[in-house]
């Protein structure tokens, strides 16, 4: 299974949508190759490490502290050059 980037916001998406796979009866978590791109990468260790998509699922839902607001636009990453 390969799972794609996209920030903070594609990690709690495919965490979702893994779950509701797991909900409607698709088990992913035996398969044999987990690879990930970015954030991708995340949710790919969190499966590998034996982690069930509906907890995942459940810490992103009852998170009481809110993401930080981080600015990742080329112009911030270019002053850090």
């Amino acid at each position: 299974m390969v799972l794609g980037g996209g920030g903070l916001t594609a990690y709690a998406w495919q965490i979702g949508a893994l779950a509701g796979l797991a909900d409607a009866g698709v088990d992913l978590t035996g398969t044999d190759v987990l690879a990930g791109t970015s954030a991708g990468a995340l949710p790919a260790l969190d499966l590998a490490g034996g982690s069930a998509p509906a907890d995942l699922d459940a810490e992103q839902a009852e998170r009481r502290q809110p993401m930080p607001d981080v600015d990742f636009t080329f112009a911030t990453t270019a002053n850090c050059l």
